[in-house]
């Protein structure tokens, strides 16, 4: 771990009756209204947990970037609707404790990856939707990787919830407007676990509604090309930081 982060784990941001949402923190030791990510892990909505980050947490916290890796609820106990509430809810936290934190509160990301670039464009995207609260702060950037940004289709169908219009609702793709943040897209050619598809729709949507986007497209990896020893770590947070220095 780089010598200059400082990382405290398993902080407390959400309570409910039967359980608690936690998260980890990576900090630059000179911490000074530095910009921060927000990053949300991968899992099919059903698995995975805030570490699968911590890598590029460390990384980007080494170039002065504070990083928070929140845990969210998973199906099936959680719909997407929850999740989503849930990861607006690591960032608002990001936003209260900004001063100790030693955050800049206009330059906060989100990060995601699979299901958790689903639900960080959706809170990037449509937060008041999920969480009823007009007044949470705009997101800076968004980082999507290897993501979902269409769930109409009939398999997401036991996760959207019950409502009429879920599907659409909780697709990414149908938010986009002049409103919508930065964005960088990574996605590798080759992945069979997400057709890289996904990226390229959303990317297209994003260029009509004449927003800033980067799209990466990974020539190999898999779905899981961005932790990838094999060249494409190194590629990836490159690309990344050049996008950072300019959008954040």
């Amino acid at each position: 771990m780089a010598s200059r982060v400082i990382v405290e784990r398993d902080v407390l941001f959400r309570e409910f009756e039967d359980r608690t949402l936690r998260l980890d923190t990576y900090r630059p030791a000179e911490t000074d209204s530095n910009p921060a990510i927000v990053y949300v892990h991968g899992g099919a909505w059903r698995a995975g947990s805030k570490g699968q980050f911590s890598r590029y947490a460390v990384e980007f916290a080494d170039r002065g970037y504070v990083g928070i890796n929140p845990n969210y609820r998973l199906a099936p106990d959680a719909t997407m609707a929850e999740m989503v509430a849930d990861v607006r809810a690591g960032i608002d936290w990001c936003h209260e404790h900004a001063e100790s934190l030693g955050v800049d509160p206009d330059r906060i990301a989100v990060a995601g990856h699979s299901a958790g670039a689903h639900l960080a464009a959706l809170a990037a995207l449509a937060a008041p939707e999920f969480t009823g609260d007009d007044s949470a702060p705009p997101i800076a950037a968004l980082i999507a990787f290897s993501g979902v940004y269409d769930v109409r289709a009939e398999k997401y169908a036991p996760l959207v919830g019950d409502r009429p219009d879920a599907a659409a609702r909780s697709s990414p793709i149908t938010w986009v407007d002049g409103g919508a943040p930065p964005t960088f897209l990574g996605h590798a050619v080759d992945d069979e676990t997400v057709p890289i598809d996904e990226t390229d729709a959303f990317y297209e949507e994003l260029l009509s509604a004449g927003i800033p986007a980067d799209r990466f497209r990974a020539d190999g990896g898999g779905h899981t090309f961005l932790y990838d020893d094999m060249g494409w770590y190194e590629e990836t947070t490159e690309r990344l930081a050049d996008f950072l220095d300019r959008h954040l």
